[in-house]
């Protein structure tokens, strides 16, 4: 950090130390590999969460890893809900490695040239972590009942939509008994 509260925009270590630093300060565990340029987040639920930085471009990504992988004679059928999922989500997308079977949530943060505010870096990868964990969390059940073959994928992701909109609702309908209390 410069003596101005911005980041350095031209020492990639430094860059690397800083988003290490906030992914510290969202409250996660780090273990930081300086070679790889990768930052190994603790897991949440099962769901480990990997970090790449790029210096050079000045951008991370996040990977929130489902821990199952899924077995090679359904990963058609759950690559078919990872392309109906992308309708629910805003910033993280799940993929589907298809050579390995595992299923993912990726968020991409591109920074640009200008200084970037140290505390502004904490907010937006947190809120990043925060999102990827939130959909792998979200979609882990839809993609083990898929690949398991009890439930179809158009079913699987209408059910996650479904699910999210009863959340809500039963959400509103506490808080307006609460404001009508």
């Amino acid at each position: 950090m410069t003596d101005d509260g911005t980041l350095p925009d031209d020492d990639p270590a430094a860059f690397l130390d800083d988003v290490a630093r906030a992914v510290a300060e969202s409250g996660r565990d780090v273990t930081l590999d300086p070679v790889q340029l990768t930052l190994d987040v603790g897991d949440a639920d099962g769901i480990r969460v990997l970090v790449v930085v790029r210096p050079v471009a000045r951008a991370v990504s996040l990977w929130a890893v489902l821990p199952d992988e899924v077995p090679a004679a359904t990963r058609a059928t759950v690559g078919e809900l990872v392309l109906r999922a992308a309708d629910d989500q805003l910033g993280a997308v799940l993929e589907l490695d298809l050579d390995r079977g595992t299923v993912s949530a990726r968020h991409a943060l591109l920074f640009g040239e200008e200084p970037l505010d140290a505390g502004v870096l904490t907010s937006l990868v947190g809120a990043a972590l925060d999102e990827v964990e939130e959909v792998a969390a979200r979609y882990a059940g839809a993609v083990a009942d898929v690949a398991a073959g009890t439930i179809g994928p158009r079913e699987a992701a209408a059910a996650v939509r479904t699910a999210q909109v009863e959340e809500l609702t039963q959400l509103l309908a506490d808080v307006e008994r609460t404001i009508g209390s």
